[in-house]
């Protein structure tokens, strides 16, 4: 049996392919060109302005083009905003507002209330069923390194802008809106990031897990952080790689800038909680006796604190006792920052949070009875002499 090769995919982008006037109408009009009609020249320069091969048998020329076709209006027909980009693109003046004219007898968009442009809104980014958004409400991301997609992408590959929220047709209604007029892009962005709860999957157990957050924060932007309404990053496996201290210290930066959050659910490990900052004051703390003094603490305890819309808040902060490798086998590090001993700095947490009497917290990490200094390193030497 001879297997046939399969057909090749459409090379051109649906945007490219509807740039052209007279392939837009055809869509439009569902005219599928009758290209078992045309000529083998005629067949090749179609095929030469799509930017496919220009030869081969008439036949699988017009098997291609035919293909293409119903790709291409499959794609047409799941685009709900194809009447709006058609209208800019033939009147491109009305991107560049400081030229364009309206006419002062019809009532402008920023002349609706608030009320009717937010449902406006609402209508373009979470309707219909079939779109990315779907509804306001929980907005599922995946995360790889520095990339951050739509888990229906993956297999393509295809990074989400998440400044302008740019990734396929429906997202790009955003941008297209906010192209308009700078009111418009803040309100309509402002409107997108306060209506979802954003859920990153951090997909590969390997990532710096706070350095995936710091740059979810990063690329959404003042803008974005500022009205963003949820969050919650977990991964897949409840491993974690080096301290990353840097990237916590960054991250409650950022944090403090998301004064409309309502919910946080993070894994904050208290090994990658506490840096070499803390040093100091966890060896007067556990060899001393004295008040945990944790520049790291503060600083978390001082980000959530200065979110005056918080209400949830869930932590998973349990330390594995396997973490010896990520601290440098530091015989103290190590003591502190496992075990008992990162039950006691849990605790110093979650009653510095708990002032905050109107946030409801969860802060995962057992509490449990530490040895002394001496007895733990009684108890290694002995399980590994």
């Amino acid at each position: 049996m001879v297997r046939q090769a399969a057909k090749p995919k459409p090379d051109m982008s649906y945007s490219d392919y509807i740039a052209s006037g007279t392939r837009l109408a055809r869509l439009e009009a569902d005219d599928m060109p009758n290209y078992a009609a045309m000529s083998y020249a005629e067949l090749r320069e179609e095929m030469k302005s799509r930017g496919m091969f220009k030869g081969g048998k008439k036949q699988r020329m017009i098997s291609v083009l035919e293909d293409q076709f119903r790709y291409m209006r499959t794609e047409h027909r799941k685009n709900p905003f194809r009447q709006a980009e058609i209208d800019l693109r033939e009147r491109p003046e009305m991107m560049l507002t400081s030229d364009f004219k309206s006419d002062p007898s019809r009532i402008s968009f920023m002349d609706l209330p608030g009320e009717i442009r937010n449902m406006i809104y609402d209508l373009a980014l979470f309707e219909p069923a079939e779109s990315d958004f779907e509804q306001a409400g929980d907005w599922q991301i995946n995360a790889v390194g520095d990339t951050f997609f739509l888990p229906r992408s993956e297999a393509y590959w295809s990074e989400l802008d998440l400044t302008t929220l740019r990734g396929d047709r429906t997202l790009s209604v955003l941008h297209v809106l906010g192209a308009l007029d700078k009111q418009i892009r803040k309100e309509v962005q402002t409107f997108f990031w306060a209506h979802v709860h954003v859920t990153i999957t951090v997909k590969y157990s390997g990532q710096a897990y706070y350095y995936v957050v710091r740059r979810f924060l990063e690329k959404i932007g003042p803008l974005g952080r500022t009205a963003l309404a949820g969050l919650t990053v977990h991964r897949r496996r409840k491993d974690y790689s080096q301290a990353q201290h840097q990237d916590f210290q960054a991250l409650m930066v950022l944090l403090r800038d998301c004064k409309t959050l309502r919910t946080l659910d993070l894994s904050l490990p208290i090994h990658m909680v506490m840096g070499p900052p803390d040093r100091k004051a966890m060896e007067g703390f556990f060899l001393q006796g004295q008040h945990l003094v944790s520049p790291s603490i503060d600083a978390l305890v001082g980000a959530l604190h200065s979110i005056p819309q918080l209400r949830f808040v869930r932590l998973y902060t349990v330390s594995k006792h396997d973490v010896g490798q990520h601290l440098g086998y530091d015989d103290f590090a190590v003591f502190a920052l496992t075990g008992a001993r990162a039950g006691l700095l849990v605790r110093e947490v979650r009653k510095r949070l708990q002032t905050r009497i109107e946030i409801e917290f969860h802060i995962m990490g057992d509490i449990e009875q530490a040895e002394s200094y001496e007895e733990w390193l009684s108890w290694k030497a002995a399980n590994t002499g």
